[in-house]
């Protein structure tokens, strides 16, 4: 996933506390890393990983409607992504995994379906649009 550090507004016990830019949208994220490191790199773009705890809650989108794809600012601790399920993998322990894909970059969020609140396990995701 592709970042900008648009500003460090405080440092954390890992890292700093940063207002980042994906595409158009800026949000809140701690930022895992050395704080003077962070600072010098304001300003540039970085490929990073994000670590997610959990997905609160999910919905699949109708084919028509018309949505931005990207990373968006939700309640406080919390990142919305909206992108469109590439495809879907079983794995043999019986979990699923939905590759969703976010358009306003080349980034894929790879979602477990175990961790989905109310998805069906023994039908997997059909491909289309989804947010989380």
């Amino acid at each position: 996933m592709s970042i900008v550090i648009e500003r460090l507004p405080a440092p954390t016990a890992v890292g700093a506390l940063a207002i980042v830019r994906h595409g158009s949208s800026s949000l809140e994220i701690e930022v895992v890393g050395d704080f003077e490191r962070l600072a010098a790199s304001v300003g540039e773009l970085h490929s990073v990983e994000f670590s997610y705890d959990a997905v609160g809650t999910w919905r699949m989108l109708e084919a028509a409607e018309r949505v931005a794809h990207g990373l968006f600012a939700s309640e406080p601790g919390s990142v919305r992504f909206v992108g469109v399920v590439h495809f879907i993998i079983s794995t043999a322990d019986g979990q699923t995994i939905s590759d969703v894909y976010v358009q306003a970059g080349q980034e894929r969020v790879a979602v477990d379906a175990a961790n989905l609140p109310g998805a069906n396990l023994h039908s997997p995701l059909p491909p289309g649009l989804a947010e989380g």
